[in-house]
């Protein structure tokens, strides 16, 4: 029973200074090789695969190029602000909003101003349209006028020129009197005549002869009686004409030709005359047609100083409207508000931000270490991240940033899928290599005394000090470099009891605390 409480004497106290951490670092004073045997647990060395890891303090940030500070583009006073850290937002939703009501004012005076000038640049073109089709339709007239001013000239001064030429062969013909040829015809028509009267006289003579005989009838008789006399009508008539011939035309009838002649010239002038009346009125009336253009051409330039107008007032209404636009905050991408910097009533400028937005739904882990330790870590080592809640999550490294000079802390940005919020704290541990044969003892047998780092090795029940140089710490393990070597039995617990050669009682640890 007296051994029994000795032992729990020596546990209880060596148990919670381990708990609290009073075991490393303190010088403790070994026992006295001459007091009676030290109860303690033993645990082999093993052969095992050993993390080294850098433990680096930091802070969870935005994923890199998926953070942003939503600023208002103008200052004012901030009206509302809708979300608050956490909240997952869409693309284009309002977030915050300034005050409103002298940009709303503005803009409702440029819109109405802009619809003011949209109805006269409306009614402006109507007028420049309506005034245009005006015109190339007077031109069109009065070009067809003239068109037919022109064929009506031409053909009646044909006509006349036909008129005058016909009037004047006649003339010609009048005063050159007959020709050889028209006295041969009239005398030939004259003997021809003759001829015709003399065989009609006999064929008379012939038929009193038979009609006295009783071989012809009276009704033969008077034909033949009625032939003699046409023959000498038709001799009458020849003989008047080849006499009319000899004699030439009379004064009477080149007077008349000649009035014709007059006339048919004076015909000509009058139809020149009205035909060039015609075509200058016609021309007169084309010209002022197209001096309509100048008109048209006022009524246009007044069209388009209403169109310029119109486009300077939508430009202002647009610019109203864009102002409203930049006293709100929208979001420019979805994502989740990482930080909300200033609430309703406060002041907003361009220079501060009023939110941050982080597109990506993970954070990263901004980690940082001393130069030293920074130049052992390289890009897509693998990292364990423990938020300060407890989380952990699994991470790569990605970048290593120079230290800082004032600090002499650099920065290691590790990605994760993190659902922290940027800016908590955490605790990373970056794997700086792996040894899957590292010589390994549960970190409770290590024990450091005056700077120096021990180890105690049962055998035989007296307990051997060694100096150990450890490596990295993996969990409850560390990586022994030298000094020990697989299976030794180490003492695990009361070993700072102990000095070189102490006597032990050895027991195999128990629990949790020795399993690998």
């Amino acid at each position: 029973m007296k051994y029994q409480l000795y032992i729990l004497y020596l546990l209880v106290p060596l148990a919670v200074c381990d708990l609290i951490g009073c075991s490393k670092g303190l010088s403790q004073v070994p026992a006295d090789v001459s007091a009676g045997p030290v109860a303690v647990q033993i645990t082999p060395v093993k052969v095992r695969s050993i993390r080294v890891l850098l433990q680096a303090p930091g802070t969870f940030v935005s994923a890199q190029g998926a953070s942003a500070n939503l600023a208002s583009p103008n200052s004012g006073k901030i009206k509302s602000v809708f979300v608050k850290e956490g909240d997952r937002v869409s693309q284009g939703q309002l977030l915050a909003t300034l005050d409103l009501s002298v940009v709303n004012a503005q803009t409702a005076g440029a819109n109405a101003a802009a619809q003011q000038a949209e109805a006269l640049a409306r009614q402006a073109q109507l007028s420049s349209q309506a005034a245009s089709v005006g015109l190339q339709l007077s031109i069109k007239t009065a070009q067809a006028t003239l068109d037919e001013a022109k064929a009506q000239g031409t053909s009646d001064i044909a006509a006349a020129q036909v008129n005058l030429q016909q009037a004047t062969q006649e003339l010609l013909k009048i005063r050159a009197g007959a020709r050889p040829q028209e006295l041969e015809l009239a005398h030939q028509a004259v003997i021809t005549a003759n001829a015709d009267l003399e065989k009609a006289q006999k064929d008379f003579a012939r038929s009193q002869e038979l009609v006295r005989a009783g071989f012809a009838s009276q009704k033969e008789l008077e034909a033949a009686s009625a032939a003699e006399k046409v023959a000498q009508a038709n001799l009458t008539t020849a003989e008047q004409s080849e006499s009319l011939v000899k004699a030439g035309s009379r004064q009477e009838d080149r007077t008349a030709a000649e009035q014709r002649v007059a006339g048919a010239k004076a015909e000509l002038a009058a139809a020149k005359a009205l035909a060039q009346q015609r075509i200058i009125q016609a021309t007169t009336g084309l010209n002022q047609a197209k001096a309509g253009q100048t008109t048209v051409d006022a009524q246009r330039q007044v069209a388009q100083a209403a169109a310029a107008g119109l486009a300077q007032k939508q430009a202002e209404a647009a610019s109203a409207q864009a102002t409203a636009k930049m006293a709100e905050i929208r979001a420019p991408y979805g994502g989740k508000i990482t930080r909300r910097f200033l609430n309703p009533g406060d002041l907003a400028d361009p220079t501060t931000p009023v939110l941050q937005l982080s597109s990506s739904a993970s954070t990263d882990f901004a980690a940082k270490a001393s130069a030293a330790d920074a130049q052992k870590v390289t890009a897509g080592m693998t990292a364990i991240i423990t938020a300060d809640g407890g989380k952990t999550y699994n991470g790569t490294v990605v970048s290593v940033s120079p230290a800082d000079a004032t600090t002499d802390l650099a920065t290691i940005r590790i990605i994760s899928n993190s659902q922290e919020l940027a800016g908590s704290g955490g605790t990373s541990s970056i794997v700086l290599r792996t040894d899957s044969n590292a010589t390994a003892v549960l970190n409770t047998a290590i024990v450091e005394r005056d700077g120096l780092t021990y180890a105690f090795i049962a055998n035989n029940g007296v307990a051997h000090q060694v100096t150990v140089r450890i490596g990295g710490v993996d969990g409850n393990y560390t990586e022994i470099l030298s000094g020990l070597k697989a299976g030794d039995n180490v003492v695990e617990l009361g070993q700072y009891e102990l000095s070189d050669g102490s006597k032990i009682i050895p027991q195999p640890a128990q629990g949790t605390a020795s399993n690998p």
